[in-house]
C-alpha cells in the first residue's frame, strides 16, 4: 500500500520511486479540474467511491503522467487558489450517497507555486457508496469498475461480518511478571469468553485467576483484563514454555456469532508476543511512592506537634487546643499582644492556670467578671494586688476597662 502522502517530500518521493497507480492509489493532473462542475463531479465521485467501496486509498490531484503510463513523472500543481481543499470537499459533499465517514482532504503547497490536493479515503463500513451517476464502483487494480450485485452486498455486509477487534497478548510486566492480556478494542460488548492453552502450559502457570479456567461472562468496549501467570524467571526456566504454545480466546459478538483469537507463546522469544509496557505504569508507581512519602511526612509532623502538647498536658491533666497552647506560650514569653485573653471566655480552671493562683481566687475573680458584665465595672477589694496585676496584664474585658 502507498505510504500516507502528507508533504511535498512525500510527493517527490512518490515520483522518484515511480509508484504506479493501483488498488489503493489514483492520481490526476491539475487539468482534470478544468472541466465544468457538472462533468467534474461525476468523475471525482466515481474515483472516491471506488476507493471507499474497495480497500481505501488516496486520490491525488496535481501529478502529471506520460500517456499510456500509470506512473507520475512530475508535479503538475493546481494554480487556481479557489480550487482548494474546502472547495473540493463541498464539490463532493452532495455527489456521494451516503456520505463517506472520515474522508480527509489535504492541501500541500508547492514551493514554485500552486498546490496539490490529496483525498485520503478510508475503507468504508458505511457503504456501499453511490457515485452521482447512480452507480456503484470499486477500485480493481488501476481501474474503477462497476460493481456486480454480489459485490454491492458484500460491501453492505462488511461491518456486520467483521469480527470485533478483541486483542490477546502476553505482557512482561516490568520484566518480572508474565501476564495474559485480553482487551476489547471494539465498540460492542463481547460475551462468553473462554481461554484455551495446552495442558502442559496450564500445569506450569501459577495463576489464581478463576477466569482462566472458568472464563469471563462479558468484556465491555475499552475494557482490559490482565491475568498474572507467574514470575518470568520461574516460567522461563520451565521446558513447557520454551516451545510454541497456541493460546486462544473464544467469544461471542453482540449477534451471537462465535469468534476466536489466538497467539503463539514461547518465552524463549517473549518479545515476539510481549505487549509494550503500559506508559502509565511508571506514573502509577511514582504516584504511589509520592503518596507513601507524604504519609510518612504527615505522621512525622503529627508526632512533632503532639510531643509538646503531651508534655504540657501531662502535669496538668488538661486537654488543650492548639490555640490555647499558642496563647499560653505567648503569655509565658510576656508577649502582651498575644497573651491577653478575653476574660469572659475563661472558666475558673482556665483562670487558675493562666494567672497562677488558687482555685478560690480564680472563682472570686470569675464572679467579679460576671458581676461586672451584668452591673458594670466594680472595684475589686478582696483580691491580692499581685493577682490583679497579672490579670490586667494577661486579660481584657471587651468594651470595658479591667
Amino acid at each position: 500500500m502507498t505510504p500516507d502522502i502528507r508533504s511535498i517530500e512525500d510527493l517527490n518521493r512518490l515520483i522518484e520511486d515511480g509508484a504506479a497507480e493501483g488498488p489503493f492509489l489514483e492520481f490526476k493532473s491539475a487539468g482534470v479540474l478544468a472541466k465544468e462542475n457538472d462533468k467534474l463531479g461525476p468523475k471525482l465521485s466515481i474515483a472516491v467511491t471506488a476507493l471507499a467501496n474497495g480497500g481505501g486509498g488516496q486520490f491525488i490531484i496535481g501529478l502529471a503522467q506520460d500517456k499510456g503510463s500509470s506512473r507520475p513523472i512530475r508535479l503538475d500543481p493546481i494554480m487556481q487558489s479557489k480550487q482548494d481543499a474546502e472547495w473540493l470537499s463541498r464539490l463532493l459533499e452532495t455527489r456521494i450517497r451516503p456520505p463517506i465517514p472520515d474522508l480527509s482532504f489535504r492541501q500541500i503547497a508547492v514551493p514554485e507555486g500552486g498546490h496539490v490536493l490529496v483525498i485520503a479515503v478510508p475503507q468504508s463500513e458505511a457503504g456501499p457508496h453511490q457515485a452521482c451517476d447512480g452507480r456503484y464502483y470499486a477500485r480493481r487494480q488501476a481501474q474503477n469498475l462497476s460493481m456486480a450485485h454480489h459485490e454491492i452486498e458484500d460491501v453492505r455486509n462488511r461491518a456486520r461480518v467483521r469480527p470485533p477487534p478483541v486483542f490477546l497478548g502476553i505482557r512482561i510486566d516490568r520484566g518480572v511478571f508474565v501476564e495474559l492480556v485480553v482487551e476489547n478494542r471494539g465498540e460492542e460488548v463481547v460475551s462468553t469468553l473462554r481461554f484455551e492453552m495446552p495442558e502442559p502450559m496450564r500445569r506450569v502457570i501459577r495463576s489464581e485467576a478463576p477466569a482462566l479456567t472458568e472464563g469471563l461472562t462479558a468484556l465491555n468496549p475499552g475494557e482490559r483484563m490482565a491475568f498474572c501467570l507467574g514470575e518470568y524467571p520461574t516460567l522461563h526456566a520451565a521446558d513447557a514454555l520454551k516451545i510454541d504454545n497456541a493460546v486462544a480466546v473464544t467469544f461471542r459478538d453482540s449477534a451471537g456469532r462465535h469468534h476466536r483469537r489466538s497467539i503463539t507463546v514461547n518465552l524463549l522469544n517473549h518479545d515476539r508476543t510481549a505487549l509494550p509496557a503500559d506508559p502509565l505504569d511508571d506514573l502509577r508507581q511514582a504516584l504511589v511512592q509520592e503518596i507513601r512519602s507524604l504519609r510518612t511526612e504527615l505522621a512525622r509532623a503529627r508526632e512533632q506537634i503532639g510531643r509538646p502538647l503531651r508534655r504540657l498536658g501531662a502535669p496538668t491533666g488538661l486537654a488543650l487546643s492548639d490555640q490555647a497552647v499558642d496563647d499560653l506560650a505567648a503569655a509565658l514569653r510576656g508577649l502582651s499582644a498575644r497573651a491577653r485573653r478575653n476574660a469572659l471566655g475563661l472558666d475558673p480552671d482556665a483562670l487558675r492556670e493562666l494567672l497562677d493562683c488558687d482555685i478560690q481566687q480564680a472563682h472570686d475573680l470569675s464572679r467579679h467578671l460576671d458581676l461586672g458584665r451584668l452591673l458594670g465595672p466594680r472595684p475589686v477589694t478582696d483580691l491580692p494586688e499581685d493577682l490583679l496585676a497579672r490579670a490586667r496584664a494577661r486579660l481584657f474585658v471587651p468594651g470595658e476597662p479591667f
